[in-house]
């Protein structure tokens, strides 16, 4: 019962947890560190190899609710064509399963520039039913294609259609499997 109150007490803290699950709190509690191997906090944002060739590469750690999620990013700009190419490790109690993603945007397909397509796809393996005790992986994926216009002056306007099927997805709220179509509109300050 909750103290001094009415209802249960659903509250548990590390004290409460057993031992095992103090140990993987705390390995959780590391794995948060992998965030800050980014270059990009130290205003690095791109390395130039080649005048048509550039990359950067950092670590990301995201706990979800079937474990985590570590992943190692790698955008790169091979002559004027914006690619990111993505590892996923999803991780719950004892086993790893694995997710690659290719990416590709600010294709222009005419000379004026003002239309830029891209698009990206995720093949992905993770745990069944999304537990955390499971051992055996589900098949699964996602595609998105992006259109952008732009109308001048900084404006632009885009929609972006997409599919998953169902899993968990960095930057999407569905767990079960889903079509989306977004539009939106932006502002570049730079023009």
């Amino acid at each position: 019962m909750f103290p001094d109150g009415e209802g249960v007490n659903r509250r548990i803290g590390f004290s409460d947890l057993t031992s095992e699950g103090q140990a993987y709190l705390k390995k959780q509690k590391q794995l948060a560190l992998l965030n800050f191997a980014n270059p990009a906090i130290f205003m690095i944002n791109r390395i130039n190899i080649r005048p048509d060739f550039s990359f950067i590469a950092f670590l990301q750690y995201s706990p979800v609710h079937f474990g985590n999620d570590i992943a190692v990013f790698v955008p790169l700009k091979i002559k004027s064509v914006n690619q990111l190419i993505a590892v996923h490790s999803y991780s719950n109690r004892d086993k790893k399963f694995p997710e690659v993603q290719y990416g590709i945007y600010n294709i222009s397909p005419f000379q004026n520039k003002r239309l830029e397509l891209g698009g990206s796809v995720n093949l992905w393996v993770q745990p069944l039913n999304q537990g955390f005790f499971y051992q055996s992986g589900k098949a699964g994926g996602a595609l998105e294609l992006r259109s952008d216009l732009y109308l001048g002056g900084g404006l632009s306007v885009n929609l972006t259609a997409g599919y998953k099927t169902a899993g968990w997805m960095i930057g999407n709220p569905y767990l079960d499997q889903k079509a989306n179509l977004r539009v939106g509109v932006s502002y570049d300050l730079r023009d």
